[in-house]
């Protein structure tokens, strides 16, 4: 599956979960190499990195580096926030909890 496919997939089924979902440039906080999308529901907030190959370390990372940088940077909007990360990849996604950063 093509990364723009499953990027609308991932994007679709949050949004079905009435998350409120924004893709890419739309985030409020963006780092190198931005999230593919970023979904809130009410206090909680899951950061996505849509991959269309097979989940790698750096993925994961860059999930884990997102959930941590993102209260900090904003703390107004993310401070009470839940916080975990999700890789999608055509194998399946790939969660990273929370706490995966200290």
């Amino acid at each position: 599956m093509r990364r723009g496919n499953l990027l609308e997939q991932t994007r679709r089924y949050y949004g079905r979960q009435r998350y409120l979902v924004s893709v890419d440039s739309q985030s409020s906080f963006t780092l190198a190499g931005c999230p593919g999308l970023v979904a809130v529901l009410d206090d909680e907030m899951v950061v996505i990195v849509v991959n269309a190959a097979r989940p790698s370390a750096v993925h994961t990372t860059q999930v884990m580096t997102y959930t941590c940088a993102q209260p900090r940077a904003l703390p107004r909007q993310f401070s009470h926030s839940t916080l975990s990360g999700q890789v999608p990849c055509s194998d399946g996604p790939v969660d990273v909890p929370g706490g995966a950063v200290d």
